[in-house]
């Protein structure tokens, strides 16, 4: 029996509907490279470069800024249990939120090839800078005092990711820690694109 196309278009829209997705994952955000920080005034200042121009120098940053009351926070309530506390020192979310590890790695990998050493955050602002890849985002949190530039060498990245893999969460969960060394907190870690992370 030949199918028309109406009837075939009809079948997939059929399918997506009844696709379950978990209402804590939304719509996907663009795979790339996102710098941001909030000022004084609560709003959210980000810099996005497409996968595509990650790496190119020349390639002009594209700014945005989302108004206070539309920046998305993370849950602080008790209920919330499957939610990371990214201001903590360590955290991993449960065994029902891991990923295939490859692509934590190739999240991983976008932030490491794109960061100086040490990498710096200027200011005195809550600033975060993270890769999507696939559904996963790694990312940077820096929280400074007194508007010290925060400063960490590129290897405590790495000591970071390996501490949260093969000791703190496991391989394939999702998690975050502290970057040791110097007396600004500095944590690094991944989590599905679509979580709250940093604030």
């Amino acid at each position: 029996m030949k199918l028309s196309s109406s009837t075939l278009l009809a079948c997939a829209l059929t399918l997506v509907s009844t696709a379950v997705v978990p209402a804590s994952e939304p719509a996907a955000t663009p795979d790339g490279m996102y710098s941001s920080y909030l000022d004084d005034a609560g709003n959210e200042i980000v810099d996005f470069i497409p996968m595509e121009q990650v790496g190119n120098s020349s390639f002009a940053p594209i700014h945005s800024v989302i108004p206070a009351a539309e920046v998305i926070k993370r849950d602080t309530a008790a209920a919330a249990a499957a939610v990371i506390e990214k201001r903590g020192k360590y955290g991993c979310l449960g065994a029902s939120y891991a990923r295939p590890q490859a692509n934590i790695d190739a999240a991983n990998m976008c932030i490491w090839n794109n960061v100086g050493d040490p990498f710096t955050f200027l200011g005195d602002q809550n600033r975060r800078t993270s890769c999507v890849v696939s559904g996963i985002r790694s990312f940077i949190c820096s929280y400074p005092k007194n508007g010290a530039p925060t400063s960490k060498v590129k290897d405590g990245l790495w000591y970071t990711w390996a501490y949260i893999k093969l000791g703190l969460c496991g391989t394939g969960r999702l998690g975050h820690a502290e970057i040791d060394g110097g007396h600004v907190l500095v944590s690094a870690g991944y989590t599905y694109d679509g979580d709250k992370f940093c604030w």
